[in-house]
């Protein structure tokens, strides 16, 4: 515990000055982000649509990693990159410059792309990072 003679009073002075201040901050950004959260409309069709605009190149890690496990991963890499590109450049689907290359149409048919390319079941860790702040805050909440 500090105690007032081991430091000078120009520390304390500042520290009274700035705790309360970012204290006032950060109930200000609290009390917005309940409002946005309170107030948030979710437009799913939108959403999708915002998804799609990338025509599967958002989805690119999801389909490396499964091809990762056919080829290796730094061979899914490389595909998947120069899929990628290619289908910036074109404006084709993504999917559809996969199923060009024939070391991934040779493991992999354009229905099983099309599983692995939905952004629903593409989630990764997030329910995981979720759980572990809900049991976080509920522990400083008490």
């Amino acid at each position: 515990m500090g105690c007032e003679n081991e430091r000078d009073w120009g520390c304390e002075l500042v520290e009274w000055d700035c705790v309360p201040k970012a204290s006032i901050h950060l109930a200000n950004a609290l009390e917005s982000t309940n409002d946005v959260l309170e107030n948030l409309i979710v437009y799913p069709e939108h959403m999708k649509e915002n998804l799609n605009k990338l025509k599967g190149a958002m989805l690119s890690e999801a389909v490396m990693l499964h091809l990762g496990e056919k080829l290796g991963r730094l061979s899914a890499h490389e595909i998947v990159y120069e899929v990628c590109m290619k289908a910036f450049a074109d404006g084709k689907p993504v999917i559809d410059d996969l199923l060009e290359r024939e070391e991934v149409a040779k493991h992999f048919t354009r229905a099983d792309l099309e599983e692995i390319m939905q952004p629903e079941k593409y989630v990764g860790l997030s329910a995981e990072f979720v759980d572990r702040v809900v049991a976080a805050s509920k522990d400083i909440l008490g």
